[in-house]
């Protein structure tokens, strides 16, 4: 057998098994969200627990981030499930706002997005870490506007932070992509390697579930 050809069939096995972990992740948050959106509108009502589930999130974030050297791939992948999970409770209103018929159509474009910017990532012979800085300065922009206009309620603004968020989230999936096919040819051993892939699948919901939460601004239509 060609040894290439050997190598980029591990390649692939290794990217198939990252976006397999990111499917699984994604389908956590949409059927803990659905259990749980009846329980949104008091979740809302108690600030103090939504605080809590959001300190929860970050922390794993940083957990996540600052021990992925060191833990057991199981480990990385609880904090997967378990990330996952509270952001489906988090976001479970989305159920009891939008109608069924247009999660499920954003639901589609998003992945149909999602996985061509994928594409365009795996394929590109662009350094697109090149681009990083200007990505995720972007990213911090649009979380600074989105936060004040939370007081400033202003139609405009939310729709013009929603197109530079589906722009920003387009590149910064082709970015993780790329960055997913540098850790596979990366010197490590098979427990970090197989982290990096769950750390990867992790980012990767990330992208999805933020891109998916902004087209839903555009094709969601409400209940009436």
């Amino acid at each position: 057998m060609n040894n290439e050809y050997t190598y980029d069939e591990q390649l692939n096995n290794y990217l198939a098994r990252t976006f397999a972990y990111m499917g699984i992740a994604v389908l956590i948050s949409a059927l803990s969200g659905y259990l749980a959106r009846n329980i949104t509108y008091y979740l809302y009502q108690m600030p103090f627990l939504l605080i809590a589930l959001f300190a929860l999130q970050f922390g794993i974030c940083i957990y996540f981030g600052t021990q992925l050297f060191k833990m057991q791939p199981r480990v990385a992948m609880m904090l997967l499930v378990l990330y996952s999970m509270i952001t489906g409770v988090s976001l479970g209103s989305v159920f009891l706002v939008y109608s069924g018929s247009s999660l499920a159509l954003t639901f589609v474009i998003t992945a149909m997005v999602f996985a061509s910017m994928g594409i365009i990532g795996f394929t590109t012979r662009i350094d697109l870490t090149k681009y990083s800085f200007y990505l995720f300065f972007g990213l911090l922009c649009i979380i600074i506007v989105s936060v004040v206009n939370i007081f400033l309620r202003s139609t405009m603004i939310e729709m013009v932070t929603t197109y530079i968020g589906i722009i920003l989230f387009l590149g910064i999936t082709a970015y993780d992509v790329q960055k997913l096919k540098a850790f596979y040819y990366s010197d490590y051993d098979y427990e970090i390697r197989e982290n990096l892939a769950i750390y990867s699948a992790f980012q990767l919901y990330l992208d999805f579930i933020n891109l998916f939460l902004y087209l839903i601004r555009i094709f969601g239509k409400r209940r009436k």
